[in-house]
Parts: C-alpha cells; structure tokens; sequence
C-alpha cells in the first residue's frame, strides 16, 4: 500500500521532529509525515542532560566542534544559541543557563521538552507514526521509501535518523546506509562522548573515587587537556572531562593519559605541604601523610605509585628525593587508555556523511532535489555540555525552513 505526503522526515529525534515544526509553520497547508522507529519521538531527548535537556551551550560555539566545522559554523552563522533561545520560548520552552554556561529548560526537565514539542507537532497537524523502520529509498520524483508498514511517496524527503549510538537494539537500515546508497560518502564512525576503559591495575584502589582535577589525552601528535571531576570506576575512567576527551581517544583506540588531582596547586606549594607535613607528623605512617590533603584512598595509591611501597613507614623517613617523587605522581599520574566501552553506552556519534554534498544554509542535498540532511547523522560532532543538541536545533531549523518553502 502507497502513502503520499509533501514532506517525509525520516526520524523523529531532536533535529528531525524540529524540522518538521519549522516546516509546517512556514507550509500549514503541506502534508508533513514523520517516522519514528521507537515507540514515541524525542526519547533519546528524555536522557540529555541527566534529565534536565541540556539545550545548547550560551559560552560560544567556536571550538567545540570536530568533524565537517566550517560546514557547522556556516550554518551557525544562520541560525544560533540566540535564535534557539527565541524559539524554545515560542513553543513554550523558557530557557536559563547555568553551570559552564550550560543551557536548560527552565523545568530542568527534559520530559517538558519532549512534550512541548510533541504538542507543537500535533497542534501544526504533524503526523507522527512510531514503531516504522525504513528499510529502503529511491530518488526518484517522487521518492519512494519502503518501511515496515508500507510504501510512503513524497517530493520532499529529510534524513534525520541520528548517529550509531542511537541504535541501540535495532538492527537494519540506517541512515548511513540509505545516503552511502545513494552516492554519499560516509566517514569512520566511532563513539564519543562515552566512559574510557583503561589499565586496571593502577586504579584498582580507587573505583568509586570521584576527584576534581585536569586529564590530559596523548593520541599520536594529537593532544588535548579538560579540567573537572574525573570518576574512576572498575572499567577505567569517566566524568565530563573523560567524556570530553572520548571522541579523540576511540578515533586512535589508545591514549596516554595524563591526570593533575591538584590542578590549582604548583609543583612548590604541593612539595611545601607535603614536607611541612613530614615534619609535623613525623611520626605518623606514610599511610596517612595525604590525608586531609586529599581523598584517603587516592593519597595512599599515589604514595604507593611514586615507590613507597611500605606506607607502614613513619613520614617522618621520607627523603627529598621521594617527596618529589609523590608531587610527580599528584601533578601526572599515567595511565594508558585502551579504548572506549563502545556504543552501548555512547551519547553521540564521531564522524558521519561529508557534507561537500550539502548546503550550510539549508542542509539541501546537491545532488538529489528535494533531499534534506540534519543532525548527527552528518560529520559534525560536538562536546558534551549542549553543543550536540544545538547542532541538532540549527540544521533542523535550516532544513524545516527550507522544506517549508520548497
């Protein structure tokens, strides 16, 4: 059985349920038709934020982009934190920045987004049908695409399927695999924005531990260094600053890292405290030398990794030499990456279609009339702290806009 629409969006994720908006705002009298493979839209929304739908990033954009970032920044130039700010509060969505600049519905509630936008949607007479799988397309005029539960015929087709990391237990068609069939080249896709697995042995101690410090990643020539609470688990590590680094590390599958747990402290005015200390609690056990000065169970793994093997030792033993030998450690304690957990738990995909193919102001194909691309699915990626959701607001505004006036 053959459907016909003017508008099929291909994905009912942030991008593609928001070019929609765009389009029937612009089109009421267009017949816009999304499909959504998961049960409602918008759910991968509902995680973004710890569940406060980290919105965008009001700190400026510049810088945190990899991939296709002139494509990005074009588009930006269209359409940015400002202009999402201003439409979030047009569809009932008032925003406030917080923490690192970081953008939020003023609920702190992603589930209100969800729903705002779902009633946007259905107030414009989107029609969104669920649980549909893509199996298919063929450019033709019109295309046609083939799903689960039937044939849909538009003239106007947008691909907004969002990255491997929202495959989740699906298996099938994606994206990547309708435009690759198309002619569309498609880069290495690795998980980003994930926990990073590391050598056991040296954190072992230290599973649970959260510290507020700075890691550094080593990647062949490439280096890069975030600052924030860094969390150690029985895998390797995690926190914002690790996830920050994610991208870079499975893009290489290893990293030397580098962590600073006192990042505000000079090499001195640590080897200052640590021998005042040695001096005052002489004798006290070097399993307590730290204490105090950081967490317990830290202070004794980095006593043990600079050669202190025996923290029975009284403190006040230690030489010059091994009191450098812990600052050492406190300022870069190494640890070897060995990859990433994977796609079971990635938030966002690295790499994607090139965009040489598209246009930055209206994510139009240029080789195919009538075609769309947004979101993730393009080789755009973005740091974790709202840059990936504006990405997914700027190329579905640019292509709902264009689509509604096709």
């Amino acid at each position: 059985m053959k459907q016909t629409c003017d508008i099929l969006v291909i994905g009912g994720g942030a991008s593609g349920l928001f070019a929609a908006i765009t389009a029937a705002q612009i089109a009421p009298h267009k017949r816009i038709v999304v499909l959504e493979r998961e049960q409602r839209v918008a759910k991968k929304l509902l995680t973004t934020g710890n569940g406060r739908c980290n919105l965008s990033n009001v700190g400026g954009l510049k810088g945190h982009y990899y991939g296709d970032v002139a494509f990005a920044e074009a588009a930006f130039s269209h359409f940015g934190v400002e202009q999402t700010c201003c439409s979030m509060a047009q569809l009932g969505i008032p925003t406030v920045a917080l923490e690192q600049e970081k953008l939020f519905p003023c609920s702190l509630q992603a589930s209100s987004v969800v729903d705002m936008l779902r009633y946007a949607a259905a107030d414009l007479g989107i029609e969104m049908i669920t649980e549909t799988t893509v199996e298919r397309m063929i450019a033709k005029n019109p295309y046609e695409v083939y799903t689960n539960k039937g044939t849909w015929q538009a003239d106007v087709v947008a691909i907004a399927t969002g990255g491997k990391s929202c495959v989740g237990k699906f298996e099938g068609t994606t994206g990547y695999d309708l435009l690759q069939n198309m002619g569309y080249t498609v880069t290495k896709l690795t998980p980003a924005i994930v926990q990073v697995t590391t050598e056991k042995e040296p954190i072992k101690p230290l599973t649970g531990i959260k510290v507020d410090g700075q890691i550094t990643a080593v990647c062949g020539k490439e280096t890069r260094t975030e600052v924030g609470e860094i969390l150690f688990a029985d895998y390797g590590v995690s926190g914002p600053p690790v996830l920050q680094l994610s991208g870079m590390i499975a893009r290489y599958g290893r990293a030397d890292l580098m962590i600073d747990f006192m990042p505000d402290w000079s090499e001195q005015a640590i080897y200052d405290e640590i021998w005042s200390r040695r001096l005052r609690f002489a004798s006290r056990s070097c399993e307590d030398l730290l204490t105090g000065l950081m967490n317990k169970r830290l202070g004794q793994t980095v006593l043990k990794r600079a050669g202190i093997e025996k923290l029975s030792r009284l403190g006040g033993s230690l030489t010059h030499q091994e009191v450098k030998a812990v600052v050492t450690m406190i300022k870069g304690f190494p640890l070897k990456a060995n990859g990433t957990k994977g796609w079971s738990t990635a938030q966002v995909t690295c790499g994607g279609v090139l965009t040489k193919d598209f246009d930055p102001k209206t994510m139009a194909s240029k080789l195919h009339r009538g075609l769309y691309v947004m979101g993730e699915v393009l080789n755009v990626t973005g740091d974790c702290g709202g840059y990936n959701l504006q990405w997914a607001w700027t190329s579905g505004y640019l292509a709902g806009k264009a689509m509604g006036e096709a």
